[in-house]
């Protein structure tokens, strides 16, 4: 498996040290393994983590509590996942947890979005009258 230093997953992800280490600490982002030197190595599964973290912050605005949320309820799902298939059946508790949390989820960035096209009215509002200005 090949294995990435912090310098290869700031390239690939365009997350500085300092963020990395950040989200680590806040539960963002797992621990990397580490060499016998202390170094941390990320694996590919890490980086497409981190990617998939940076889209939901970006595209979707999440705050870093809404981050470390999803993350949490990700790998609680994907616990959850694992144990069911042990034990051969769902739990149908935890499977409702996680959809009132989903649904949750989903109204959020509903109203999220509204708002983005309510301030994306004033900002082509905006835009409007600064071209009526340049054709006086």
């Amino acid at each position: 498996m090949k294995t990435y230093k912090i310098e290869e997953v700031m390239r690939e992800t365009g997350l500085t040290k300092r963020t990395l280490r950040y989200y680590e600490e806040l539960g963002i982002i797992q621990p990397p393994d580490r060499s016998e030197g202390n170094i941390r190595l990320y694996t590919d599964a890490d980086i497409r983590r981190i990617r998939l973290l940076i889209e939901a912050k970006e595209v979707l605005g999440f705050s870093l509590l809404e981050l470390k949320q999803f993350v949490d309820w990700k790998e609680h799902l994907s616990d959850e996942h694992d144990e069911h298939k042990k034990q051969g059946k769902a739990k149908p508790e935890a499977l409702l947890t996680a959809e009132a949390m989903l649904v949750n989820q989903l109204q959020q960035l509903e109203g999220k979005m509204k708002r983005m096209q309510e301030f994306k009215g004033y900002i082509e509002e905006l835009l409007e009258s600064v071209r009526g200005h340049l054709e006086i």
